[in-house]
C-alpha cells in the first residue's frame, strides 16, 4: 500500500475542508458585523 499517495489525499481533503471552513467562517463573520453596524 502506497502510504505517501494516501496521505496527499488526506492532506489534500483536510485542504479543501479548511478552505470551506474559512469561507462559511468568514461568511458568519459578515453577517454579523453587518447586524451589529445596523443596529441589531
Amino acid at each position: 500500500m502506497d502510504t505517501s499517495s494516501l496521505m496527499e489525499q488526506i492532506l489534500s481533503k483536510d485542504n479543501l475542508n479548511g478552505a470551506y471552513l474559512q469561507v462559511v467562517r468568514m461568511t458568519i463573520v459578515d453577517r454579523n458585523w453587518r447586524s451589529m453596524s445596523e443596529g441589531g
